[in-house]
């Protein structure tokens, strides 16, 4: 495993100097080998586009969050699993790679190498005394990003009566020993790990930062608010999300943008029937609406032209429960469906077309509002819940068909909350993290069913071995002590 991931890191740091970067940040020296020297190179690690969170499709496919024509599926056996649900398959036997995998660990393997080496670095300033900080906190918050899309991938979602028991996935916070094998710890230690991480970064991160990849002290505030939220630690998360939104509570106006840019003259004109209608529409995410941006780990998007596609199909079996993919999961009057999914009447289904990608594994605002709503709602206090899910949703659902939501249970509360978590981070991987950690409650299981392309109707139940993904056979065949955390 340990080979492996090193190998491709260091792979991907020649390529992303010389490909990515216009300046030559490192010298060349003997035997081949660049190497960081001063605060600068370092900071190259956190502003690398390469090092994001990408590999969202399995996770789509498990959760029914996307189409996808069966033919495809064929060419793909996990896919294949994920998307039929077939719990009689092995996963494990001829899993040989996997692109979460390798991509956060690289990703840690470089913020690894900065924590331990920038100390050494000798300084001639308070100022550059004060920048080594921040760039120790700055990597310490996307090395505990990548440990929690980790061991949210590859083990079981914590629970606290289990946490401490359940297996988790290897931990190192060395950059030299990624050839050895590295221990395996369990849940509980690994969101310690985190918190450790975040505990430590939050104090010294900046307000502001002129790059929107490294993280500021609002991103700080949230992920560990998001932490804490899977932590069911309901109190803590609330806190954290309350200080990220004090630092910044920005929601962009998406009613305003589809009045705008959309249907200017107010005839009710979409983009669904008009593939061209998209030609010269404004930027959002990095753009017009960058403010909603705490965090960005855009996966490819960042550095390829290419986009996560959504397929959504006309219109989905009504036998489907909990995993409706067809446009009624957004309700009417949502400008998230309206200006963003072509209607494609001759494959069968809707297609997003974003005029700029997303921020799919970063940390923005609307999530920020929608935790500390749930932890409103887990705390008692269901009407400032709701006045969080309503500031987003009056930003999101057209005027003259936005009524606002009231709640008189935590129930009824938890409902909308997770209606609306799933249309807001629609292929960002959430809607498969909050089914697992849903699942460890048994007031909030729910068993999938849905009916598929040849008519034969599919169950998940919350306790199906899919929910976790097996560690690839190229790592447990480098790691040999490593033990996978599902049994298929």
């Amino acid at each position: 495993m340990n080979r492996k991931i090193f190998r491709v890191a260091v792979l991907v740091f020649w390529t992303s100097v010389v490909c990515w970067s216009c300046e030559d940040y490192l010298d060349i020296i003997p035997k081949g080998k660049r190497v960081p020297k001063t605060l600068e190179d370092y900071a190259a690690f956190l502003q690398n586009p390469a090092f994001t969170v990408g590999g969202t499709y399995y996770k789509m496919y498990l959760v029914n969050e996307s189409y996808q024509d069966p033919s495809y599926m064929v060419s793909s056996p996990l896919n294949q699993i994920h998307y039929y649900w077939l719990e009689d398959k092995d996963r494990i036997s001829d899993y040989k790679n996997d692109e979460v995998y390798n991509g956060n660990y690289r990703a840690i393997f470089y913020m690894n190498l900065l924590i331990n080496d920038v100390p050494g670095i000798n300084v001639s300033s308070s100022a550059e005394s004060i920048r080594a900080k921040v760039l120790i906190a700055q990597a310490k918050t996307i090395r505990a990003l990548h440990y929690f899309y980790l061991v949210n991938t590859f083990a079981k979602a914590y629970n606290p009566e289990t946490a401490a028991s359940d297996g988790g996935i290897p931990y190192t916070t060395n950059s030299d020993d990624f050839e050895g094998q590295i221990a395996q710890e369990s849940v509980e230690k690994i969101y310690g790990h985190i918190l450790d991480d975040l505990n430590a970064a939050i104090p010294e991160l900046p307000l502001e930062v002129d790059n929107f990849m490294e993280p500021n002290r609002a991103a700080g505030y949230a992920l560990r608010a998001r932490v804490h939220l899977f932590m069911h630690n309901w109190q803590e998360a609330f806190n954290d999300a309350n200080e990220a939104l004090k630092l910044n509570d920005y929601i962009f106006d998406m009613v305003a943008y589809h009045r705008e840019y959309v249907d200017p003259d107010g005839t009710g004109r979409t983009i669904q029937d008009d593939r061209n209608a998209f030609t010269g529409l404004p930027r959002i995410t990095y753009s017009l609406g960058k403010d909603e941006n705490l965090l960005v780990k855009g996966g490819n998007s960042l550095v390829t032209s290419t986009e996560i596609s959504i397929k959504l199909p006309l219109k989905d079996s009504v036998e489907n429960q909990f995993c409706t993919r067809d446009p009624s999961r957004f309700g009417e009057g949502d400008t998230r469906f309206l200006c963003v999914f072509y209607r494609d009447e001759a494959s069968g289904y809707y297609e997003s077309r974003l005029r700029d990608n997303k921020n799919w594994g970063g940390l923005r605002t609307p999530e920020v509002y929608l935790i500390r709503a749930e932890c409103n709602a887990r705390l008692g206090f269901l009407d400032e819940a709701m006045d969080d899910l309503n500031a987003l949703r009056k930003k999101r659902i057209i005027a003259s068909v936005y009524q606002p939501l009231s709640a008189s249970s935590l129930k009824e509360a938890i409902d909308y909350i997770r209606k609306e978590r799933d249309v807001e981070l629609l292929g960002s991987g959430m809607m498969f993290y909050d089914m697992r950690r849903f699942n460890t409650e048994t007031e909030y299981q729910r068993t999938m069913v849905k009916k598929d392309d040849k008519g034969i109707m599919h169950s998940l139940k919350p306790d199906s071995e899919l929910w976790v993904m097996p560690f690839p056979k190229s790592v447990t065949d480098q790691n040999t002590d490593l033990k996978q955390n599902t049994k298929i």
